[in-house]
């Protein structure tokens, strides 16, 4: 009888690389850096659950190395470093500053994160007025760094805080934020494109502010704009809709911050429509269920205002 030939095959793990020098004020090669990333993991096989992750991690210690890093160098360059597998990736940011005290900015970073317990929308009361009076005082930056451990990241610091390196695993630990997978690999919704639509609800006219693609500090003075034609025009109850919203950063969430501070200073009332679990689970990190309501749909916003259905 005929034996057959044993075949071994060697399966080699497939990794991008990346390894890129940009300049501070090119937000437009940030832009394309950040899409080129987010097409080589969706390539890698990577769940679209940890490309968001991933994506978030790579954009936060992009936007701290040129916000204090290059601070006021605009034609400071930094250096991004990054080995990506389906299960893992690795980042490293340097960046040309004076660095900064580490354990001293890491202390009070944690600090910006909310009680998981507190952030649910059915918790009890919440001292809002005390929430809001410590968004005026950040604008509601600084919560990066908290919300990419609680998204499970190794984040550690060398030369002083000029070099921060960032390591991501596929499954999350025991007690941090594991967002449902939802489809994040399209190159389609990069772009920030605010645009306003009117519902008439029994006499009242009830606006709702719509936002697509990406909310990241690449694009994000569009929805800036969007926020002060609302504040131009006295505008005080309004739905904003995330639904077709596929990522937040930091920076685009202090701008969700300063509209509720002008809409519950103003004794209004914002409604956040949001149907994707990872916009979803990034607004409950950055602790957005304190001082606004979340629901799943328009129609449901729509309805929390008293005699509109």
């Amino acid at each position: 009888m005929r034996k057959s030939a044993g075949i071994i095959k060697s399966k080699i793990e497939k990794k991008f690389v990346l390894h890129k020098a940009l300049i501070a004020s090119n937000r437009e090669k940030q832009q394309e850096l950040i899409e080129e990333v987010r097409i080589q993991l969706a390539d890698l096989g990577m769940e679209d659950d940890f490309i968001s992750r991933c994506l978030f991690c790579l954009v936060e210690t992009m936007t701290n190395a040129i916000d204090h890093g290059c601070r006021g160098r605009p034609d400071g360059e930094i250096l991004i470093e990054g080995v990506f597998r389906r299960g893992s990736c690795l980042i490293k940011i340097t960046d040309p500053g004076v660095g900064f005290p580490v354990e001293e900015v890491m202390a009070r970073v944690r600090k910006k994160l909310p009680d998981p317990v507190a952030a649910d929308s059915d918790g009890g009361p919440l001292d809002v007025s005390s929430v809001l009076a410590e968004l005026k005082s950040d604008g509601g930056r600084g919560r990066g760094l908290a919300m990419m451990g609680a998204l499970g990241a190794d984040i550690s610091f060398a030369a002083g805080g000029r070099e921060t390196t960032i390591c991501l695993q596929n499954k999350v630990p025991d007690g941090v934020v594991n967002a449902i997978p939802v489809s994040v690999s399209s190159s389609n919704g990069k772009t920030c494109e605010p645009f306003f639509r009117n519902h008439t609800c029994k006499g009242r006219s009830i606006p709702e502010l719509v936002l697509k693609g990406e909310i990241t500090y690449t694009n994000v003075q569009n929805f800036h704009e969007a926020v002060a034609s609302l504040q131009q025009k006295g505008i005080l109850e309004c739905v904003l809709n995330l639904e077709q919203v596929s990522f937040f950063d930091s920076v685009g969430i202090s701008e969700l911050f300063l509209l509720v501070i002008y809409i519950n200073e103003a004794g209004g009332q914002l409604v956040i429509a949001s149907s994707g679990s990872i916009v979803y689970e990034t607004l409950k990190m950055a602790g957005v269920f304190k001082v606004a309501k979340l629901v799943d749909s328009l129609q449901e916003g729509l309805a929390l205002f008293p005699d509109c259905i």
